[in-house]
């Protein structure tokens, strides 16, 4: 079964390279703010939490609030982030808007190539990034269906950019996720467990085991949810670089 045709006499097709270059520029930036983060200030992130169940051992240990205890934070130890979180929530809203008007765009060139190659509407392509359940799939969907539009006549092109940029980005950032948050607390209660055991006494000596815990589940969700976010920025900008050079070959016919 051979493919439609694009229109005779197509419409010009509205224009992507300006909200492309700012998606690259917010995230090469997310990026190196992510190194900074997970090369720079892990350290002192690990230090405060030492602090922090230090001091709240100890006032559990005086029969003190376990509520109040975990509110002592020195306030010093977060100073280093405020302008760095500023700057790296900046960004994201930068990337986020820019990734929205773009896949606004882009649905609309697919209309105009291939009229009813969506299953939804340019809106709804938008709003499903945001719907509960089904950003698992339709993103993909509608992702699939931009780029069988852009590539027409013939077969679609590049599907492995959306396939991989779904892949790393959904379930392989969640199976990451789980793991960095489990795997800590499963070696913390069986090492507790079995310290329990021994000397049932030592019910408030748990200093070192908190922050083994702590410092434990910390490292690896700031450090591998980290690589996983930048590798997922990584397959999303080559995906609209796909698309983007779809729409240019359109563009020269």
């Amino acid at each position: 079964m051979t493919e439609d045709p694009p229109p005779a006499g197509l419409p010009p097709l509205r224009k992507t390279g300006v909200l492309l270059f700012l998606l690259c520029l917010f995230a090469l930036a997310l990026a190196g703010g992510t190194l900074y983060l997970v090369f720079h200030d892990l350290p002192l992130i690990q230090q405060a939490i030492a602090e922090t169940v230090a001091q709240s051992v100890k006032e559990l240990q005086e029969g003190g609030s376990a509520a109040a205890s975990l509110t002592h934070v020195n306030a010093g130890s977060t100073a280093p982030f405020t302008m760095d979180g500023s700057l790296f929530y900046l960004c994201t809203a930068g990337l986020v808007v820019c990734w929205l008007m773009l896949i606004y765009r882009l649905a609309q060139n697919a209309e105009t190539v291939k009229k009813g190659a969506l299953r939804c509407t340019p809106l709804l392509c938008v709003l499903s990034f945001f719907l509960p359940v089904g950003n698992i799939w339709m993103p993909l969907q509608a992702m699939l269906d931009i780029n069988k539009a852009l590539s027409s006549p013939g077969p679609s092109r590049g599907k492995g950019w959306i396939w991989t940029a779904w892949a790393v980005s959904v379930p392989g950032s969640l199976l990451i996720f789980l793991y960095t948050l489990c795997q800590p607390l499963a070696s913390f209660f069986q090492t507790f467990r079995a310290w329990a055991e021994e000397d049932p006494g030592n019910a408030f000596a748990l200093d070192r085991e908190l922050e083994a815990l702590m410092n434990g589940m910390v490292r690896p969700v700031i450090m591998y949810n980290g690589m996983a976010f930048i590798a997922c920025l990584l397959a999303s900008v080559l995906m609209m670089l796909h698309f983007h050079s779809l729409q240019r070959r359109l563009a020269v016919r």
